[in-house]
């Protein structure tokens, strides 16, 4: 099952894709959406020995939650589960795929989407591939800021 994020231009392709599993379910009287980053396969290759340091950053309902780095690899596997208390018609959650460098910035691989709104706690789980899109402003890898602390004060995004 692969699910079209956006619009592609031809000659565009997916950097890889991210194996997911969304389940919806009733907590009290709140709903909660548990999201497992299972693995990815096929990524693009950030580091010069033609492997990547992946991790993602999920975004989802304000909320920023992460995985973690696994080393030297195209075909990382995770298997990490994430809660997230949501109304009960909640919408979008992105997935940001990224290399971790040791030094300088991070390097942004891609992005995933997937809309939940559809999904009830009544829903059996999603187990889903979705493409990752390129990084926009020119279709190719790019570095982003990492989080550094100087004497004290945190710089950057992650």
């Amino acid at each position: 099952d692969w699910m079209p994020l956006g619009v592609r231009r031809a000659g565009d392709a997916a950097q890889g894709s991210l194996l997911l599993k969304v389940l919806k379910r009733e907590k009290g009287k709140l709903q909660e959406l548990l999201i497992e980053v299972l693995s990815a396969r096929k990524l693009a290759a950030a580091d010069r020995g033609g492997t990547s340091d992946p991790f993602v950053v999920v975004h989802a309902e304000g909320q920023k939650l992460k995985t973690r780095v696994i080393k030297a690899t195209l075909t990382p596997e995770w298997g990490e589960s994430f809660q997230v208390a949501v109304e009960e018609d909640a919408g979008k959650v992105t997935f940001e795929v990224f290399d971790y460098n040791t030094f300088g910035r991070n390097t942004h691989i891609g992005t995933a989407e997937l809309d939940t709104s559809s999904l009830t706690p009544a829903s059996p789980p999603l187990h889903k591939w979705l493409p990752i899109d390129m990084p926009p402003a020119g279709g190719g890898l790019k570095s982003l800021p990492k989080l550094a602390r100087v004497g004290g004060t945190a710089y950057g995004d992650l």
